[in-house]
C-alpha cells in the first residue's frame, strides 16, 4: 500500500485540510525519524475491519451473476485502488 510520510508537526499542520478530503493516501507519522503511527482513510479502515468475507466457488454463481461481474465498472475517482491491487500481487 503506498504510504506518504510526515512528521507529527506536519501532520498537525495538515490535519484540517486532510479532514476535508474525500480521499487521502495512507500516512506514516514519524517522530525522530521513526514511523510511530499510521493514519488510514476510513474506507481503508472499514475494509481492514471486516472480520470475515463470504467466499463462494464460481460454480455456485448464476449466469446472471457472472454477466454482471463481467460488465461492472469502477466509478471515476477510485483509480488509486489499482495500486493496492498491484501491491497485493507482489
Amino acid at each position: 500500500m503506498p504510504m506518504d510520510e510526515m512528521t507529527a508537526d506536519e501532520f498537525k499542520q495538515n490535519l484540517a485540510s486532510l479532514l476535508n478530503e474525500d480521499w487521502f493516501p495512507t500516512i506514516g507519522i514519524t517522530r525522530d525519524g521513526e514511523r510511530r503511527m499510521v493514519v488510514v482513510p476510513v474506507a481503508v479502515f472499514r475494509s481492514m475491519q471486516r472480520a470475515s468475507r463470504k467466499v463462494i466457488d464460481v460454480s455456485e454463481m448464476s449466469e446472471q451473476d457472472l454477466k454482471e461481474i463481467e460488465e461492472s465498472k469502477m466509478p471515476d475517482g477510485f483509480e488509486h485502488l489499482d495500486e493496492e491491487l498491484k501491491a497485493d500481487k507482489e
